[in-house]
């Protein structure tokens, strides 16, 4: 959507962004965030993210299953690894790249979204959770629909009160690779992740001018068209009176695995200078 760049964080709350197929919770910030938390416009360099230097973030992967059958969620190595594979092609334009440094099972009931009202989810990933604010902790559980993550927040990077342990990306088992169509492609992963770095949905805000995704080069999309699930609908322009065509090949679209190809310019650069001014914790250690 064609709106100014800006940080969009939590300086008093952890966010929650769904992504496809049936969840439920807002794709907006919320709980108290606002436009701006008090952090400068971030800089880009020279604009261009094929200068920069590669981004790579350590990820831990919990498979959570009804019992050890590959039907119950018990999942090979392959499918983890091919996982992996996906996440790093889906970010590689932006030069951020992903690697597993732990992978654990469990048979596990996982609370299904990260509802901060619900104090058995925080005990909950403080079991599981892996690492620091930059590391990368994604849930897979075949009881999950589509998946839910957490956008980035200074509450969970400074570890204020309960914030950091429910850090981290929920996905259902069959999206990772050679799942259930029209999400069989590993690619829900890739969405999510997107909002862990930041990002929001191309339809955020509609057609409407004084909204967006904060990224200047998604065209926008309308919201009710931009919520249809599992499609490719090549050449639609929802917001007719606006610039460009409704950006379905987009990640952070909700379109088919299949149809989904890329980030914008403006979505790397947004997501790389949140994870330097968020992610990398305040002391940059």
């Amino acid at each position: 959507m064609l709106y100014p760049f800006s940080l969009y964080f939590a300086l008093t709350g952890t966010a929650f962004a769904g992504a496809v197929s049936g969840t439920t919770t807002s794709d907006a910030p919320r709980r108290g965030q606002a436009p701006s938390d008090g952090l400068t416009t971030p800089h880009y360099g020279d604009g261009s993210c094929d200068t920069q230097g590669m981004i790579n973030i350590e990820t831990y992967i919990t498979l959570f299953a009804n019992n050890e059958t590959h039907e119950g969620g018990w999942l090979g190595d392959d499918i983890v690894e091919e996982q992996i594979k996906a996440l790093n092609e889906g970010f590689s334009s932006c030069r951020i790249g992903f690697t597993l440094k732990g992978l654990q099972r469990s048979i596990d009931a996982m609370p299904l979204g990260f509802d901060p009202d619900e104090k058995l989810a925080f005990g909950f990933y403080g079991k599981y959770r892996k690492g620091s604010y930059k590391s990368l902790n994604l849930y897979y559980s075949p009881n999950q629909t589509g998946g839910v993550c957490t956008h980035p927040g200074m509450r969970g990077a400074l570890h204020i009160g309960t914030a950091f342990n429910v850090d981290g990306c929920q996905m259902a088992t069959n999206t990772m690779p050679g799942g259930t169509p029209p999400y069989e492609m590993g690619k829900t992963t890739v969405h999510e992740v997107g909002h862990w770095l930041g990002l929001l949905h191309t339809f955020q805000g509609g057609c409407n001018e004084a909204k967006g995704d904060f990224v200047s080069d998604t065209p926008a999309v309308n919201e009710t068209v931009g919520r249809v699930e599992g499609t490719c609908p090549r050449g639609q322009n929802s917001c007719p009176d606006l610039p460009g065509l409704d950006p379905i090949h987009n990640y952070m679209s909700y379109s088919s695995d299949e149809c989904r190809t890329e980030f914008t310019q403006g979505q790397c650069e947004r997501m790389r200078s949140i994870w330097r001014y968020i992610r990398i914790d305040p002391e940059h250690s």
